[in-house]
């Protein structure tokens, strides 16, 4: 695709950039995108009017010009997330972004993730010598971190979170402008005494239906108490067919036993291979050996020194709501926050 370093590398994502450059002549890209569409062929649009999951948008009265716009869309938004992933699950020594001009000095740690205190909190990214950076999103969806991002922001104490930014994305300072989504997440209550009395792991399985559900094979939770601690862990795993795509979105959190202050939580995503997305499928995420399948690539981490626990700046509600933000789209994560939902 001529066109793809340009969509990769902009904020906006491909459902709307692609429509902005298709209405601008003046654009740069503008002349590489019309080859891009005229390179789509009869049988790219005859698959794609055969795909459940597109048919609702493909109507039969759509022009032929409307439909190689979106059969555009779904293959550029495809294309970007395989680079994304292959950027990184490979292993570099400066991986993308940090090998930016811009971005040069700053100190990343094992897991390529920055302090948020070393870089500066703009408009729902990030500003470092007249370069914009967003944080990683969670899934293939561009925008599938940007209600997480807010929330981590309202903790208000950028000194005990770490970000990784994201391998793609970055422009001028000057041009950086997101775009504003609203939605509404919701939380339940946080039943601490039920979970802090549990004397054995406790777990959850949901198999998705519906459109929410379409990339998700399954999402598992689970609850592992021990002596003065409890590990909460949940793993929404996508279907075989879009890991060359997509990993899982993962959870983790420590809460002290006793007063249930939250001591840590991360996001990560973990990147398998065909065989190990196997292995994985026939593990529960209560095992062990689940922490040993596949890359993970944490997306933020949070840690509160021990001197801070007893007043820990990490709420339960702080909880359920980065929780229900991380696993964005996904209805299963947030009927067993909200069963009211």
């Amino acid at each position: 695709m001529l066109s793809l370093s340009y969509f990769a590398s902009v904020t906006m994502a491909p459902m709307f950039e692609v429509y902005h450059v298709y209405d601008d002549l003046e654009h740069w890209a503008y002349p590489l995108l019309l080859e891009d569409l005229q390179s789509i062929s009869e049988e790219d649009v005859k698959w794609y009017e055969e795909n459940d999951d597109l048919k609702h948008f493909l109507k039969d009265e759509s022009t032929l010009d409307r439909k190689k716009l979106l059969i555009f869309i779904e293959m550029v938004a495809e294309e970007i997330a395989k680079l994304r992933l292959n950027e990184l699950v490979t292993a570099n020594t400066l991986p993308k972004p940090y090998d930016h001009p811009a971005l040069q000095g700053l100190e990343q740690d094992n897991n390529c993730m920055v302090k948020c205190t070393d870089i500066e909190i703009v408009r729902n990214g990030f500003h470092r010598n007249n370069e914009a950076f967003i944080m990683l999103p969670c899934t293939n969806a561009t925008n599938s971190s940007y209600w997480l991002f807010n929330l981590l922001m309202q903790i208000g104490r950028d000194d005990l979170l770490k970000v990784r930014l994201d391998p793609l994305i970055h422009e001028p300072f000057e041009s950086f402008n997101p775009m504003e989504f609203r939605m509404q997440l919701y939380g339940t209550a946080f039943d601490w005494d039920r979970i802090k009395s549990l004397n054995k792991i406790e777990q959850t399985k949901f198999n998705p239906e519906g459109w929410a559900g379409r990339d998700i094979f399954t999402t598992e939770i689970a609850w592992k108490p021990s002596d003065d601690e409890i590990h909460f862990t949940c793993e929404e795993l996508p279907k075989a067919e879009t890991i060359q795509q997509r990993g899982s979105r993962y959870f983790h959190a420590i809460f002290q036993k006793d007063t249930g202050i939250i001591k840590h939580c991360d996001g990560a995503i973990r990147y398998y291979t065909e065989e190990e997305f196997e292995k994985r499928v026939n593990e529960h995420i209560k095992s062990n050996a689940v922490t040993r399948i596949g890359k993970r690539v944490k997306v933020f981490q949070i840690d509160v020194p021990k001197d801070e626990l007893p007043n820990t700046p990490v709420t339960h509600q702080h909880f359920l709501d980065l929780v229900t933000s991380f696993f964005v789209w996904n209805h299963d994560v947030l009927k067993y926050f909200n069963p009211r939902t």
